[in-house]
Formats: C-alpha cells, structure tokens, sequence
C-alpha cells in the first residue's frame, strides 16, 4: 500500500506530465548527442516555455518526414489507412517497430 506522500507524489507527476517530459527530454538527448548535454536541455526546455507562451510548436523528435516514414510502414499497401490496432502497434513500438 502506498503511503500518502507516494500518492502525492505521483499525482504531482501526473498532473504537470513530469514523466512524459522527461521521456521526451531524453529522447532528444539521445537522439542528438550534443557535446553540451546540460546545456542543451536547457535549450530544449527554454524553447519549450516560450512554445507555451505563444502557441508555437515547441521542441520535438519526430517532425513530418518521421511520422510520414512510420505511417508507410504500417500501411505497406499504401492503403492511405492504418486500423486501429496498426495504430497502436506503431504507438507503443511493438511488432516491427519496436
């Protein structure tokens, strides 16, 4: 049984999405390799605020040649269509994706 202060915690995490940005952050880390890794998560987290203030799109890994390449690869027929569960095998990078 988790104690309150766990419980609290989670729902912190939960509620500012603390996990999710952490992923993405390292993602983006891992994915760049940049010389300066602390200075460029500040970066990445300084054009992410200003993305919030102005309803830019903030810092990302995939762009539209990504997400393009991974909807051709779960649509091998070029059906211009994936079903659901293609969808969520190309979500969670199960089968071959993952």
């Amino acid at each position: 049984m988790a104690t309150q202060r766990e419980e609290d915690a989670a729902e912190y995490l939960k509620k500012h999405n603390i996990i999710q940005l952490l992923d993405n952050l390292s993602c983006m880390l891992f994915f760049h390799r940049p010389e300066k890794p602390r200075e460029f998560l500040i970066e990445q987290l300084e054009q992410l605020k200003i993305s919030q203030q102005t309803g830019m799109k903030g810092p990302n890994l995939f762009n539209n040649a990504n997400l393009d390449a991974v909807f051709g690869i779960l649509d091998p027929t070029n059906q211009k269509h994936i079903t659901f569960a293609q969808y969520k095998q190309g979500k969670h990078g199960k089968g071959s994706l993952g």
